[in-house]
């Protein structure tokens, strides 16, 4: 008598599995002196990324994240000389799928972060998304070459660094029946 309850709550979760697997949260860490502070903001909407909070260029660089539709973007802002060890710190708090740092310095240190914190964790896995890495020969950690990324509209070459945030959200929040191949990166 319970297996059509069964049944039913099978199909429920299969036919939300698509629009469940949008609702990827990322983390972008960068080194910002505006707050004095490192700490954790939570953003949903462009809107709420401000000068305030933020250098003019990291504000650039966030909001490109909110060319998709974002679910969660966690932004870890810490000051300029901020060791890695407190970073990461700050990171072990923070529930995300996807990561990626703006400082070139930390990118094998983010690979290394991501392959222990999934060795440790017995069921979710976290992805890192890095610049350059030599050594990245894991399914979980995605490693670009491209020293830049060339905008149409801007007609701009924008540093890899600079665009990885909106890469990892991308791929963040792409359901599950579609594809990275072929995506298209439009301006809104």
């Amino acid at each position: 008598m319970g297996l059509p309850q069964i049944d039913i709550i099978f199909i429920q979760k299969a036919v939300t599995a698509v629009k469940r697997s949008q609702r990827g949260s990322t983390v972008v860490i960068i080194e910002d002196d505006t707050q004095e502070k490192a700490g954790v903001d939570l953003y949903k909407f462009s809107r709420d990324i401000t000068n305030k909070k933020y250098t003019e260029e990291n504000v650039t660089i966030l909001k490109r994240c909110f060319l998709v539709e974002v679910n969660k973007l966690y932004v870890l802002h810490v000051p300029t000389g901020t060791s890695w060890e407190d970073t990461s710190k700050l990171l072990d708090k923070v529930k995300y799928n996807y990561a990626c740092t703006t400082k070139a310095e930390w990118q094998t240190e983010l690979t290394s972060y991501t392959l222990q914190r999934n060795k440790m964790s017995k069921g979710k896995k976290y992805v890192a998304f890095v610049w350059n890495v030599t050594v990245a020969d894991n399914r979980n950690i995605i490693n670009v070459k491209n020293a830049s990324v060339h905008e149409a509209d801007t007609d701009k070459d924008v540093p890899m660094l600079e665009y990885l945030p909106r890469l990892t959200s991308v791929l963040a929040n792409l359901p599950m029946n579609r594809s990275c191949t072929y995506y298209v990166y439009l301006k809104i």
